[in-house]
């Protein structure tokens, strides 16, 4: 292993080369399979309404569904109650109805190009976010899972969701991630292809940035838009970026549920036990074309003919757990046609509405309503007592005690205190005043950036 420190690499080999540690329970293997279903039925049921329709589908990749609730479950367990989510395209509307739970006639629902009911312009469904509380199905434990929304389409969401979730755990004083924490998913091209990948891994480990651990999953269908890997990149795998900070990377076949399953989980169990980022390499084929209009045969010809005879996962899957006795197959049978009965009621309710509402769609959903709780004539009062502003401008030009100052700072001070006692302010004065009447109202405030502890732009 490339790892260097040698707990991490004897920790991951007793999760792998433990004999019989990879076995899971019949119940797990039951949940599987139904996550699996309802992934892959809720693709098949869109193709078929929406043909023409831009969905940026998961077929072939299914196994995410599962393996995300997985990580979700286990993490739940281990006390997290606060996943902060970002996501491409690829899976986000299967991911917003089968992990986040989104009522499936609100999803239908942007299908229909309604008019917005509130105010704002929406944006397409495959980038739209959420913030949902959701009671998970193993533990019995509630969780907020928040889908970051991505109008940028890939990886620019990235570091947001960091900052989100830093910004969590900062205001409920989680100080070691043991609530809060953010799960990435990512495209194989994108990962591999996009400086702002290798930019926040870079954040994940500094005091001031880090979530404690950001569990990573790569949707890798092997393909960029049109680009084979052998054209995209120079490294062996899209992951390799990852090694810039010794993250683990966990190779998985995305037609093996329950090898994304076990993977999941020990991807969830490293980041509890370590507060260190962790990559998911999951490795499947994309079954259409980059996007649903888009006709992968013009030029991929070899490898869609292969797919084509590739028997979806969900289908292997229910084989192979009928074959060994664990479910019947009229019982899987009757599953399936419950939830297709389930998703024809959805979408019957949502050819009802008339409207879409953005606030069903807002992943930072505040208590009340900013526009409705006051008065839009009405320009509120942001001054603060002349006294106040006195008194900050002194504190700024207040000479440390018990510190050798450096000439040049002295004579900083010095305009300082001739500004503050002229009743003047410059930018560097304005900016301090604003900064200090706010953390006399107990805001917090953050300086971001290489140059601001010593004030290079005051």
């Amino acid at each position: 292993m490339y790892m260097p420190k040698r707990e991490h690499c004897e920790w991951i080999r007793r999760r792998f080369e433990t004999p019989g540690v990879t076995e899971i329970t019949q119940q797990e293997r039951k949940s599987i399979l139904q996550r699996l279903l309802k992934a892959d039925r809720l693709e098949d049921f869109l193709r078929l309404k929406w043909p023409a329709e831009k969905r940026f589908g998961l077929e072939g990749c299914e196994a995410l569904i599962p393996g995300i609730q997985a990580v979700i479950d286990t993490s739940s367990a281990l006390g997290v109650d606060s996943v902060i989510i970002g996501m491409p395209h690829r899976g986000r509307l299967n991911v917003i109805a089968n992990v986040c739970h989104k009522p499936m006639k609100q999803v239908f629902t942007q299908f229909k190009g309604l008019g917005m009911a509130d105010e704002g312009s929406g944006d397409v469904k495959y980038h739209l976010g959420l913030s949902h509380e959701v009671i998970n199905e193993v533990t019995g434990q509630p969780v907020r899972l928040t889908l970051c929304a991505n109008p940028s389409h890939l990886e620019a969401v990235n570091p947001l969701v960091q900052g989100k979730a830093r910004a969590e755990q900062f205001y409920r004083g989680d100080v070691a991630g043991e609530k809060v924490m953010s799960i990435i998913m990512h495209g194989d091209a994108a990962f591999a292809g996009q400086g702002v990948v290798y930019e926040t891994f870079h954040l994940s480990e500094l005091p001031d940035y880090t979530t404690h651990g950001t569990i990573h999953i790569v949707v890798n269908n092997q393909v960029g838009f049109t680009t084979d890997p052998r054209v995209a990149r120079s490294s062996p795998y899209c992951t390799d970026v990852a090694r810039v900070v010794n993250a683990p990377i966990f190779h998985v076949n995305g037609d093996d549920p329950e090898a994304v399953h076990h993977v999941c989980k020990v991807a969830a169990e490293w980041r509890a036990k370590f507060r260190k980022d962790v990559v998911i390499d999951l490795v499947g084929y994309r079954r259409y074309g980059h996007n649903e209009l888009d006709e992968a045969r013009f030029t991929q010809p070899v490898v869609c003919n292969k797919i084509d005879r590739q028997k979806p996962v969900m289908k292997q899957y229910a084989e192979q757990l009928i074959k060994a006795g664990v479910v019947e197959a009229t019982i899987f049978d009757k599953a399936m046609e419950d939830y297709k009965i389930s998703l024809d009621v959805d979408y019957q309710n949502a050819g009802k509405e008339t409207h879409i509402k953005n606030e069903d769609w807002l992943d930072s959903p505040w208590p009340q309503s900013f526009f409705d709780s006051r008065d839009h004539a009405t320009i509120p009062s942001t001054g603060v007592d002349k006294a106040l502003l006195a008194y900050i401008s002194s504190k700024f030009a207040e000479e440390p005690q018990g510190f050798a100052l450096h000439k040049g700072i002295n004579r900083i001070l010095n305009v300082r205190r001739e500004l503050a006692g002229k009743e003047i302010a410059d930018w560097a004065m304005a900016e301090a005043l604003a900064w200090g009447s706010l953390l006399k109202e107990g805001i917090h405030v953050r300086l971001s950036g290489q140059d601001v502890e010593r004030g290079t732009f005051r």
